[in-house]
């Protein structure tokens, strides 16, 4: 008998604790909804494309970025905002009226580099380039540049991009520009356990992933928001959230991480397929009257030694744990990216305006590993208009018409 009083002591009591628990956490979720509510921190995930990273924004969704600091951005803040396709360029008016009689129209897919995140949109270099090309061509055309790029996209979403959305849009010319995103696709790291970049030719990596069913759970309560909000607070990087640099919190900082040079090789079917791809941008291109341009890349890495103030501005480099890979490994990393593309552009007869030996590797054009400032903008813009200007363009300038879809 007294055991069986004891049973039920101890049942009343946990019934209590449990009863009081769920008050108090009651109570906060009021508390945390009325006084400190948080924004679904998932929100982002949900967008129109299904080949494209899910976290690039929520249509119309607006986006400060801090460019205080960064050599050669004149302005402190860039205000983005995406339209309802997703994309930075807010002229919505090209995928929703038809093409003029007298226009030429050109679409630029690429990722940052492309979409020139942390320039204002006249800076970058597709706007540069439309606005230089009207100048040259005065009232006989009327000149429209468009710009697709979208952050962290490698070559495979391109091909999306382009055959989802682009080629709807009746271009004249496709402008690609490639290889900072598929930097280590298929790299092998010989002999270095901490670099180990596994390539699976299906792999999708982060493109249209949701989270999981337990993390929705908890997003519907304010609650289970502020955990995840305290939760990324301590991930590594996230101290460099002042750091002026536009996705700067995401990645190790260089300063506190070992440098190492690596040696690597390519995987012979990720080649294979990086050069399919490439390939068959060119193919979309051309059963859709269009003439395909492609950009190697340039970058700030070099293999000779850097300046100081030239290391404090990488935050691209891959990294592992504490280690992140030196400049001349980048360097050389990017050469072979850009080597396999001029090889593809020789054997497929693929234009190519090789910008990896064009622009200078200097901060008066870069303000980071990768991303041109204003004068790298302008000198990007430069090059392509001599480039389109060049006789193995007549054909497309005097052939720009709409075009039944």
């Amino acid at each position: 008998m007294p055991a069986n009083r004891s049973r039920a002591t101890l049942k009343a009591k946990l019934v209590l604790v449990l009863s009081a628990t769920l008050a108090c956490l009651t109570c906060c979720e009021i508390a945390l909804r009325l006084l400190h509510p948080l924004p679904d921190p998932y929100l982002s995930r949900q967008t129109w494309h299904p080949y494209l990273p899910t976290w690039i924004g929520v249509a119309g969704a607006d986006r400060i970025v801090d460019t205080r600091g960064l050599h050669g951005v004149p302005y402190p803040q860039v205000r983005v905002r995406r339209n309802a396709f997703s994309f930075t360029d807010d002229r919505e008016e090209f995928a929703t009226l038809p093409k003029s009689p007298d226009e030429f129209r050109i679409v630029c897919i690429g990722g940052s580099t492309t979409e020139c995140f942390a320039l204002e949109r006249k800076d970058s270099w597709p706007a540069v380039l439309e606005a230089s090309l009207q100048k040259q061509l005065g009232d006989t055309k009327q000149v429209s540049c468009v710009n697709l790029g979208v952050c962290a996209t490698p070559l495979r979403t391109y091909l999306a991009t382009l055959s989802h959305y682009a080629i709807h849009l009746q271009p004249d010319v496709v402008i690609a520009y490639i290889g900072i995103n598929d930097l280590c696709f298929g790299v092998k790291f010989e002999g270095d356990p901490i670099f180990d970049y596994r390539f699976d030719p299906f792999a999708r990596d982060h493109i249209n992933r949701s989270p999981g069913c337990q993390y929705q759970l908890l997003n519907w309560l304010q609650l289970g928001r502020h955990v995840h909000s305290l939760i990324k607070r301590d991930e590594k990087g996230s101290h460099r959230n002042g750091d002026p640099r536009f996705f700067a919190d995401h990645v190790p900082d260089p300063t506190s991480s070992k440098e190492v040079d690596l040696s690597f090789s390519m995987d012979p079917v990720a080649a294979r397929q990086y050069r399919f791809n490439l390939r068959s941008l060119a193919g979309i291109c051309q059963c859709n009257h269009a003439r395909l341009l492609v950009l190697t890349a340039p970058a700030l890495w070099r293999t000779d030694p850097m300046t100081d103030e030239e290391l404090r501005q990488l935050w691209l480099r891959p990294s592992a744990g504490d280690h992140v890979a030196s400049p001349a490994t980048c360097r050389r990393l990017l050469d072979a990216r850009n080597e396999l593309t001029r090889s593809v552009c020789r054997e497929a007869d693929i234009l190519c305006l090789d910008l990896a030996t064009m622009v200078p590797s200097s901060l008066e054009y870069f303000y980071d590993d990768a991303h041109v400032n204003v004068a790298g903008a302008r000198l990007v813009a430069g090059m392509l208009t001599n480039r389109l200007l060049e006789q193995d363009f007549a054909d497309v300038w005097a052939a720009s018409t709409p075009r039944e879809n």
